[in-house]
């Protein structure tokens, strides 16, 4: 649990760390460059799409935690051992859709 936290806090570390990297990148010795690229517009950063990557980033590293061999029994299990809140949700939602539709 404790090298699950770490790996958690670095990589949000490392992603406030590309943050200021490319926030810097138009203020340094490289301005010229992105002028070049970027036209007159001054250098922007998005950041919708930085908090969108760093979420699927925190995401994946998070699913390549799990074990993969052991995920299909361990649904089964979860399957059998919840069965009877499953039917009785199958039921609510199947009188819902008569009630609502017909």
């Amino acid at each position: 649990m404790r090298a699950r936290v770490l790996d958690f806090l670095s990589f949000i570390a490392l992603a406030i760390l590309a943050a200021g990297a490319l926030g810097v990148a138009g203020v340094g010795p490289l301005a010229r460059h992105s002028q070049e690229a970027f036209g007159n517009e001054p250098f922007a950063l998005d950041y919708r799409s930085l908090i969108l990557g760093t979420v699927l980033g925190v995401i994946l590293s998070s699913v390549g935690h799990l074990p993969w061999r052991d995920l299909p029994r361990r649904t089964v299990n979860w399957i059998y051992a919840n069965e009877r809140k499953l039917i009785r949700c199958v039921y609510a939602v199947a009188f819902l859709v008569v009630l609502l539709f017909y």
